[in-house]
């Protein structure tokens, strides 16, 4: 692996964003020190995620909008999709656009189901528990 800073800024951003989310998929956000997130990204300078992201909400703020986004974009397609063949679909079918998108990428993406398991921890866990 190269020296971290050979890396362009973007790598380094792209780690810590990927090293956050497993850090937090396995401890839990409270529980992920912002050291921990910058050592495990490969990274020597602890202000790197102060840089890239402004502050740990920021970080965390971009976790949920990077995979969000890949679930709007498959509910985007099957909406699409289904309209384009049933004219009025049912209750039962818009459900199916909201939910399986997620389905589909947990099935698909073990890294999505780190993100899954990091927001169930951090919506559901108050910080002084």
């Amino acid at each position: 692996m190269p020296a971290t800073d050979s890396l362009p800024p973007a790598s380094t951003k792209l780690r810590l964003l990927d090293s956050a989310e497993q850090l937090f998929a396995q401890r839990g956000v409270h529980d992920t020190a912002t050291r921990d997130i910058v050592a495990a990204a490969g990274q020597r300078n602890e202000s790197a995620l102060q840089y890239h992201f402004g502050s740990r909400e920021g970080l965390i703020d971009a976790l949920h909008r990077r995979r969000l986004g890949q679930v709007q974009v498959r509910r985007i397609e099957r909406l699409d999709a289904l309209l384009a063949t049933t004219p009025e679909p049912s209750v039962r079918e818009f459900c199916a656009v909201l939910i399986m998108p997620v389905v589909d990428l947990c099935r698909a993406d073990r890294d999505f189901i780190d993100i899954c398991a990091f927001s169930a921890r951090s919506r559901w866990r108050p910080a002084n528990a």
